[in-house]
């Protein structure tokens, strides 16, 4: 629709998939970020108002900081949802990170 081309990533694309590359794309991120918006910034939201309203909100915040890739904002934001829910769900961030990674993984691999 926009005729945007996609970029390929340089690190991937130059030295391939390697073990600290796995780490720095699906390891990392998974854990900081469901620590962040998970842990904090979801439970602290579901002590003022409903679990779904947090779970929206919290979800937007997901999608909105990955505004580097704008283009993703839309699918993230649901990526973020079914984050939530997961953590909300299971009353755990084992489940959450698990799938965060998954899902950073076959980015990648997609990529």
């Amino acid at each position: 629709l926009l005729h945007a081309q996609s970029e390929p990533d340089l690190i991937v694309g130059g030295v391939g998939l390697t073990p600290l590359v796995l780490i720095a794309y699906c390891l990392q991120p998974a854990i900081v970020e469901e620590l962040f918006y998970r842990y904090l910034a979801l439970d602290s939201l579901r002590t003022v108002m409903s679990p779904w309203a947090a779970i929206l909100l919290s979800s937007l915040m997901f999608g909105l900081a990955h505004v580097g890739v704008p283009l993703s904002i839309p699918i993230l934001c649901v990526v973020g949802v079914a984050l939530a829910w997961a953590r909300v769900a299971s009353g755990s961030l084992i489940l959450p990170m698990v799938l965060h990674g998954l899902h950073n993984l076959c980015v990648v691999l997609w990529q």
